[in-house]
Order: C-alpha cells, then structure tokens, then sequence
C-alpha cells in the first residue's frame, strides 16, 4: 500500500483538487482506490513491497543486528 500511495499520491491529490496539507484526505482518497483494486493490479506494488523487505533483511543481516 504505501508504495502504491508513494507513486500515486500527486496523481489523487490533482483528481481530488487536493493540497499537500490535506493529509487525511489524501490517505482516505488514497485507501479507497487501494481497497477498489483487484489482487492482479496490486500485485506489482506488491512484489516491489517484498523486494524492499528483503532488501532490508539482507541489509541488517549484513550490519549484525
């Protein structure tokens, strides 16, 4: 999701007429086209999410915590 919304975002703030200091309208324009999304267009903020976790294990894995 936050990939999704990190990537989308200026595009739901210029359909929605919205402001950067709209924070909660933003999110809530931005879960309700998350949660209107089948799995199949989810999937590539999905798989992104799982790389990045790895990404991350790897990373403190490597550094020894």
């Amino acid at each position: 999701y936050f990939i999704f919304m990190q990537k989308n975002r200026q595009k739901i703030m210029e359909e929605n007429g919205l402001q950067s200091r709209d924070i909660g309208d933003i999110a809530k324009k931005t879960g309700e086209a998350w949660k209107a999304m089948s799995e199949e267009e989810k999937a590539p903020y999905t798989k992104l999410a799982d790389e990045d976790k790895q990404r991350y294990e790897r990373e403190k894995a490597a550094a020894g915590s």
